[in-house]
């Protein structure tokens, strides 16, 4: 049986000066940056009466002395667009008892179930039955991120 898995890469390009993240799966990246009113060895920032324009992601808080600035998001069939693009590959969507998953459209449900051929991610690496049957795609999404220092 072959499987598949998700990833992320993060590395910076163009002397540093920018991030580039490739996203595949549910694998996650938030990327932060410290807020700029805060010093390294500071314990709260200098106005904390400011309005709270951080943002909070899966139950993070938001915190006073970071900024979230990117966060990937899964592959998934509860994204649309994902969904879409898994039945436009050949894919079927079908949710049993409210986990949305993929399965193969040359097999059943149940068989395609049983013999562990069928995914929850719309995105996966190296999952060659269901990359060809079911509409899976390798293909990571991409974000360039420019580095201000």
């Amino acid at each position: 049986m072959d499987y598949g898995t998700t990833a992320t890469l993060c590395f910076l390009s163009n002397n540093g000066k920018q991030l580039c993240i490739a996203h595949a799966g549910d694998s996650r990246c938030l990327v932060v940056k410290r807020k700029m009113n805060i010093k390294r060895d500071q314990k709260e920032p200098v106005d904390t009466s400011s309005s709270s324009s951080s943002s909070s992601v899966s139950g993070l808080p938001s915190s006073p002395k970071w900024e979230l600035v990117y966060s990937s998001l899964d592959h998934n069939c509860y994204d649309d667009h994902e969904m879409e693009s898994v039945v436009k590959r050949g894919g079927i969507v079908s949710s049993k008892q409210g986990d949305i998953r993929v399965y193969p459209r040359s097999m059943a449900k149940a068989d395609a179930g049983e013999r562990g051929l069928s995914l929850n991610m719309t995105r996966s690496l190296g999952h060659i039955v269901l990359s060809k049957e079911a509409g899976i795609s390798p293909l990571p999404d991409i974000k360039l991120l420019d580095i201000d220092r």
